[in-house]
């Protein structure tokens, strides 16, 4: 579903040079490892887009306010709504055939190479991204969210195949 909002198609550097995205994603660093459920649980859709709203605009927003819960529920949305998503659907098969490789180490440097393909404001937010990921899953035991519960939560937000590689729903059934 697109906003109305009309910042949504504004480059991502644009969007991440605006204060409160940076100062989210900080608050979930801080909080989120030791959030349990973070980036599961749910959150108010009017609240979400209300805060949304304004932190695309460039408005004031108090974040250390708000609920973590609420705070990650806008990252998820905000990937979400990046045009082409976040990592690029034209380079979806390529990200998909990295993933296939058996080794570690094969498979580390194939996503390396399609990585260093995105635009410098997603490789950015992307490292951003992973280390925010890589540190709640390593507090498991209290966030209750191990790395396979945050590929389920946060991966669709990231990357889809290509429009022309999906099918309708109607030729399914």
């Amino acid at each position: 579903m697109q906003s109305s909002s009309p910042h949504l198609s504004a480059p991502l550097a644009a969007k991440l040079e605006v204060a409160g995205w940076l100062d989210l994603l900080a608050l979930l660093h801080e909080q989120g490892p030791f959030t349990e459920g973070i980036f599961w649980l749910v959150a108010s859709k009017h609240t979400s887009h209300e805060i949304r709203e304004a932190l695309d605009s460039g408005a004031q927003v108090h974040l250390t306010s708000q609920p973590v819960h609420l705070l990650a529920i806008i990252l998820k949305d905000f990937l979400c709504k990046i045009p082409s998503k976040f990592l690029h659907a034209e380079l979806y098969q390529q990200w998909m055939y990295a993933l296939q490789k058996i080794s570690r180490q094969e498979r580390l440097a194939e996503l390396k190479e399609v990585a260093s393909k995105l635009p410098e404001p997603n490789l950015l937010l992307l490292k951003t991204l992973l280390s925010l990921l890589q540190n709640i899953s390593r507090n498991a035991t209290i966030s209750k969210m191990t790395a396979s519960s945050l590929a389920i939560c946060v991966g669709p937000n990231l990357l889809s195949p290509p429009k022309e590689d999906t099918l309708a729903l109607d030729v399914l059934m």
